[in-house]
């Protein structure tokens, strides 16, 4: 199951496109029945996050809270219940919106990456080194090509429209 919780007013989200791309980019890496929750946040409500939780007294873009500490989690069809949480993710529509200029992207297609992004850490990848950046990259790329390709995403509409 995927949770969504919208707590901010700045951006529209469409709850079901947004869920449908984050089902398609589990089911894409064979992750498809695990779930996770998403929070989209003000980034006053991001500041705190990112005080108390990272150190950092400002907004970012995302925050990971992944369940599985245990390194890279590989899909496991065997696991149900708790242990099929990936963990929760903390998205801050503002700041994205400010961030997606410097990659050149549209609003969407930074939100679906930065998720991608975000699934990658709950599933225990980081990108501290070269070698963990690729693999991480390779995963993260996988999903977004998926959303990219699917004609009702969130990204592919947006697209269309040819807003930048």
């Amino acid at each position: 199951m995927i949770t969504v919780i919208n707590t901010q007013k700045a951006f529209v989200v469409p709850k079901k496109l947004f869920v449908q791309a984050i089902k398609d980019m589990l089911h894409t890496i064979d992750f498809g029945h695990y779930s996770l929750s998403v929070v989209l946040c003000g980034s006053a409500r991001m500041k705190t996050y990112n005080t108390r939780f990272r150190g950092a007294e400002k907004a970012t873009d995302v925050i990971s809270f992944p369940a599985h500490k245990s390194g890279i989690l590989a899909p496991n069809k065997a696991l149900r219940g708790d242990a099929a949480y990936l963990g929760d993710i903390v998205l801050c529509p503002e700041v994205i919106n400010k961030k997606r200029k410097d990659w050149n992207q549209l609003f969407y297609e930074h939100l679906l990456m930065l998720t991608a992004h975000a699934i990658a850490h709950l599933l225990g990848h980081d990108h501290v080194t070269d070698e963990q950046y690729e693999a991480m990259n390779a995963v993260e790329q996988k999903m977004f090509a998926v959303v990219k390709k699917n004609q009702n995403s969130l990204f592919y509409k947006e697209m269309k429209r040819g807003k930048k």
